[in-house]
């Protein structure tokens, strides 16, 4: 980690005072929203007051929405329903008539599935549309030119599910083509992920080009009108950071679109996010023509926290909201500079009305109003959203857009969404009870006044910093862990793989014809052994040392399998972390008195290892280190197409010191 220089270009002293004065415009601005709100927006809001006071109401939302949608024929859908509403009961937060009304068509749903899921799921649609459009033509153009008599614009967002197939990258391709070549859209926002199914960061360069390929198809047809179209990257994973915007960098900087002006966002829950943000004011200022960065907080935290847990690295994301909340005030204030902002146009997405003042003054205050633009979402916290377009003159308004029939792929975005407004912490989930100098006020006002203070000390740079080319594996103490995972969207990770592939490892020959002689010898051998004498405690020692020798024979492991079992290096990375699993998970449970059941163990003496072929690695070590714990010599018969592998397996596990037969 390390820790940024003055971003706002404010002294202490004006940073206060401005402050102070975003917490007196945010009072105004809701206010003035309050005034703006119509009866229904009122109720509605009311109605997602009480959600949130109801655990199991929420509960049985998210299921309804997530499981309920996705189930492939009504009758299923009708049992899941049923089946929910007994475990979680009618919700709380619905009227009297609401409650009757769900317990009736759960029943009903047992005799007329075909007509009661289909109705749920237009109420459900009715429910979401104010937050995510309609596809068809004239809806769009319609609300298009509503938002334009608002002085205001929208940036359509093409929902759809996670892409796993080159079909529906090409599906999805051509859907926001047509989009930008038709007219219907000026300005919309894609994400690389979306349009290409194949991204494989241990084949970085070829998804890179690739990527590119793709990008310069849209950039193409935004150029077909005029003036040309706004295509803006969006990103959801940490690990299409970087990806991103190599590609963003490496098609914007080719003659072709050497003017064109384009966007891409950053995440400031990423502490990599204002490295890249200064990166990129200086590429910019470079390349002689404007683009657009949009800053979100980011909405995928949650997503984060399982990939990291599941490949054991460290989290991404800042760990604590009040780091994305100083990182979100200091990339706003350096994109601010009167030195930046030409060069780099920037869009404050956020509903936090707090944040929304600090940025309408900041860019007020640094005459770089027309640099800097307020993005909200669509159809979120309306009268909000309309108090802050009469302070701000205009608003580009995020727009997810579904067909009717593809409506199942707003799933993904509605239940983020509900789960994002509904966090503690978050505004929107205060705004439904919030009111000048109450709890909720307080809360968010002190959270935004210590983020202010907090904006150029808060730390950034990548919280991942693993090195496969420098790291020093050294044995495992204490209770258990698992073996990281190699990431792969660290740059010294791809070209420590890449020298690995690379290398040059000759082994030599070895015999595999079954000679009775020679399993004899083997035999006899493993049964002369006096491994069962070694003490339980030192075994143990020489299963920790043989999982550093093997993580320090990681790559030449990889490189193996990939040759020899056309393991992909992803695939064979992973089984070299389960190889040094297994070794420090029996030397750590062999070790701890809890296991004993008052019996004593015995060693059974030879055991025979004839793993598959096709998991060269980690079958065989759990065997071996099975059976080498337990005391008993091992013979291995790996499977003739993985000879070497096996091969340097068992050399990693003769280094660690334990004897060669």
């Amino acid at each position: 980690m390390f820790f940024s220089d003055d971003a706002s270009g404010f002294s202490r002293d004006h940073v206060t005072d401005l402050s102070s004065n975003a917490v007196a415009l945010a009072e105004d601005l809701l206010k003035r929203s309050q005034e703006l709100e119509s009866s229904r927006e009122k109720a509605e809001g009311e109605k997602l007051a009480a959600l949130m006071a109801d655990p199991a109401g929420k509960e049985l939302t998210f299921h309804l929405t997530d499981r309920i949608l996705r189930a492939p024929e009504p009758a299923r859908a009708a049992q899941l329903f049923r089946a929910l509403l007994k475990t979680y009961g009618a919700p709380a937060y619905l009227k009297p008539l609401d409650r009757f009304l769900m317990k009736l068509g759960a029943t009903a749903s047992t005799y007329f599935p075909s007509i009661v899921m289909p109705a749920i799921t237009r109420r459900l649609r009715k429910e979401s549309k104010d937050v995510i459009l309609a596809a068809d033509p004239k809806s769009l153009a319609d609300h298009a030119a509503l938002r334009k008599s608002q002085n205001s614009k929208i940036n359509l967002n093409l929902l759809g599910e996670a892409v796993l197939s080159e079909k529906e990258a090409q599906h999805r391709l051509q859907l926001n083509l047509d989009a930008l070549t038709s007219g219907r859209a000026t300005y919309i926002s894609v994400k690389l992920s979306a349009v290409f199914s194949q991204i494989n960061l241990t084949a970085y360069e070829s998804t890179r080009d690739q990527l590119a390929e793709r990008l310069r198809l849209l950039y193409r047809a935004a150029m077909t009108q005029s003036p040309a179209a706004f295509v803006n990257l969006d990103m959801e994973e940490y690990r299409d950071l970087q990806l991103t915007i190599d590609v963003f960098k490496m098609v914007l900087s080719e003659p072709e679109f050497a003017s064109l002006r384009a966007g891409i966002v950053l995440q400031a829950y990423l502490p990599d996010a204002f490295p890249i943000q200064q990166d990129l004011t200086a590429w910019a200022k470079e390349r002689g023509a404007s683009i657009k960065i949009r800053l979100v907080k980011g909405a995928n935290l949650a997503m984060e926290q399982v990939d990291a847990d599941l490949h054991h690295w460290e989290q991404a994301p800042y760990h604590s909201k009040a780091g994305v909340d100083a990182n979100f005030k200091r990339m706003l204030n350096f994109a601010c500079r009167p030195e930046n902002a030409p060069h780099v146009n920037f869009g404050v997405a956020s509903h936090n009305l707090f944040d929304l003042a600090y940025a309408l003054l900041v860019r007020k205050e640094k005459n770089v109003t027309e640099h800097v633009e307020i993005e909200m979402l669509e159809g979120m916290a309306a009268p909000q959203a309309r108090a802050v377009l009469e302070e701000a003159s205009e608003i580009l308004f995020y727009a997810p857009v579904v067909g009717e029939d593809d409506f199942e792929a707003a799933i993904a975005y509605l239940i983020r969404r509900l789960d994002e407004n509904t966090t503690d912490g978050n505004f929107l989930r205060d705004l439904f009870e919030i009111s000048p100098g109450n709890p909720a006020w307080n809360r968010q006002r002190d959270a935004f006044l210590a983020a202010c203070a907090a904006q150029d000390t808060t730390s950034i740079g990548p919280q991942r910093l693993q090195n496969r080319g420098t790291e020093n594996p050294t044995p495992q103490e204490g209770d258990f862990a698992n073996a990281a995972d190699t990431d792969f969207s660290l740059p010294a990770n791809r070209d420590w793989l890449s020298a690995s592939l690379k290398k040059d490892l000759v082994w030599p020959d070895i015999s595999l014809v079954d000679d009775p002689a020679l399993i004899e010898a083997a035999l006899v051998k493993a049964t002369s052994s006096t491994w069962a004498e070694t003490p339980l405690a030192e075994r143990a020692r020489l299963l920790r040392q043989a999982g550093v020798e093997l993580a320090k024979s990681r790559g030449d492991l990889i490189a193996v399998m990939n040759r020899e079992a056309k393991k992909a290096p992803a695939e064979g990375d992973v089984e070299v972390s389960e190889a040094i699993d297994f070794a420090n998970y029996y030397a750590s449970s062999f070790s701890d008195d809890s296991w004993s059941d008052g019996l004593t163990p015995t060693a059974i003496g030879p055991v025979l290892i004839t793993p598959p072929w096709n998991f060269p690695c980690a079958i065989p070590c759990g065997g071996i280190l099975a059976a080498l714990i337990a005391g008993n010599p091992v013979i291995i018969k790996p499977a003739p197409e993985v000879i070497a592998t096996a091969r340097l397996m068992v050399e990693a596990l003769w280094r660690a010191g334990i004897p060669q037969g």
